[in-house]
């Protein structure tokens, strides 16, 4: 359950960054893709 939790909050940032210009898209994208192997083992 915290990993879930810590990974919707990592989506959360890069949802932000991502609309603020904070973080380019390659970068957001490699960011997500970790979240979503990380998650995959829950």
């Amino acid at each position: 359950m915290t990993r879930a939790q810590g990974c919707r909050a990592k989506l959360e940032v890069l949802e932000v960054g991502l609309a603020t210009g904070q973080l380019d898209l390659p970068r957001a994208t490699a960011e997500y893709l970790k979240c979503v192997e990380e998650v995959a083992f829950l």
